[in-house]
């Protein structure tokens, strides 16, 4: 009999092909080239070296983002000598998109949604400003992530099942995550459990968007709040890192759980449930492991292929309205994602 997979492992809507993004963080990437139409290609995981000077004040790489628009795309910006270099992220219309770092001696960090299938520059380039050194030697580390839940309200499609914790992650201080749940009592209790550095904070709306009550949760505290529902309706939970526009990136990322408590019980089979609308498609993700052990490989199985479509990658398309049940296992672990497609 398979174990049930929410006993012995790390479960969620989680970043696709971590482990293999893992393995190329340490790719080092050639010296970029010396002008935009001499851009060095690279990719999202590689990390850039290399020196900016009076005699050589740019380096220009360039990549292509991929056709699913829940990537985060992450510039880790660092350098090792000297301590004036600007580093500047462009879209292919040379429009300036962000700043990834600037003048630093510190290590800064920048996150971006990026617009899916496009190409991207990003200049390194020596300052000139009084004082600055002859050379600096940049460092600039990149990688990407799947987002693991909807940026806003109306593109919500994971529902929290009363009564279920369940495991997400603020991957920076742009990072925001929306829910859903529909009430089975006049009171729901939600509880939100942190171990970001500078805390979470959540809200609760219903339908209509209007504001129910608010939460805040500290470093390695859980806590709750109570709100008025009805049953029957639908709700909705946002979570965001506390002041997130103010402190770093590290302050403000990390993981948290989140838990619904309102009256019915739930299905102890389903880990999760995502509404979706005819045609549209998502991304699924999940590192099946067991403690102590390698990621297995994964399978994914649909219970109604004319209804929700699966295939080897775990990419689902809602096909017609209906209901379908998705199984993902590796090795001796299995789990069950409940899809329901609506017109």
């Amino acid at each position: 009999m398979k174990k049930r997979l929410f006993a012995t492992l790390l479960l969620g809507l989680f970043v696709l092909g971590s482990v293999l993004l893992s393995r190329n963080l340490t790719a080092q990437a050639a010296q970029g080239g010396a002008t935009r139409q001499e851009a060095v290609k690279m990719k999202m995981g590689d990390t850039l070296t290399g020196t900016v000077s009076q005699e050589a004040t740019e380096q220009w790489y360039t990549f292509t983002t991929e056709k699913d628009k829940e990537y985060w795309y992450h510039f880790d910006s660092l350098t090792i000598e000297g301590t004036n270099a600007n580093v500047t992220l462009y879209d292919e219309d040379f429009q300036a998109k962000g700043t990834v770092g600037g003048s630093m001696s510190t290590e800064y960090e920048m996150s971006f949604k990026l617009t899916p299938s496009s190409v991207y520059y990003i200049c390194i380039q020596k300052s000139v400003i009084l004082g600055a050194t002859d050379k600096t030697e940049f460092k600039l580390k990149t990688s990407k992530v799947l987002d693991d839940a909807a940026d806003t309200m109306g593109q919500a499609y994971t529902e929290l099942t009363s009564g279920k914790k369940y495991d997400f992650k603020l991957d920076n201080r742009e990072d925001e995550d929306y829910f859903y749940f529909t009430a089975g009592a006049d009171t729901t209790k939600v509880t939100v459990g942190s171990n970001i550095p500078k805390g979470i904070t959540w809200y609760v709306y219903d339908e209509d968007k209007n504001h129910l009550n608010t939460g805040i949760a500290g470093q390695d505290e859980t806590r709750s709040i109570e709100v008025a529902t009805k049953k029957g309706k639908k709700y909705y939970v946002y979570v965001a890192g506390v002041a997130n526009n103010i402190y770093g990136t590290r302050e403000v990322s990390g993981d948290y759980t989140v838990k619904v408590d309102s009256g019915s019980k739930p299905d102890s089979e389903i880990m999760f449930t995502i509404t979706l609308k005819k045609g549209e498609k998502l991304q699924l993700g999940a590192l099946l492991q067991p403690s102590g052990k390698k990621a297995a490989k994964t399978t994914w199985k649909s219970s109604k292929k004319t209804v929700v479509k699966v295939d080897s990658k775990g990419k689902i398309t809602a096909v017609k309205k209906g209901s379908a049940i998705i199984t993902v296992t590796a090795g001796d672990l299995t789990g069950k994602i409940k899809v329901t497609v609506t017109e």
